[in-house]
């Protein structure tokens, strides 16, 4: 398992949680305090992002970080 790949699923499972509750990306960045930029990157899996970040991420949306962490194959 290579970072890429984490950072990748990763990002397709934020994508998912955002679209599930119905937010747009602006939506959700500016309610989470991070720029629509960098949430754009963090969904698109082309950032490693700090753990900090990470659980901002996961409390916001009101799920485990190992939500946003795990493997889904569809």
């Amino acid at each position: 398992m290579t970072l890429e790949l984490i950072l990748k699923a990763m990002g397709k499972n934020i994508s998912e949680i955002r679209r599930t509750q119905r937010l747009t990306q602006k939506d959700a960045a500016k309610k989470m305090g991070i720029s629509y930029r960098y949430l754009q990157s963090i969904e698109g899996g082309s950032v490693n992002l700090t753990l900090s970040t990470l659980f901002r991420i996961a409390s916001f949306f009101g799920v485990h970080v190992s939500d946003l962490l795990s493997f889904r194959r569809h």
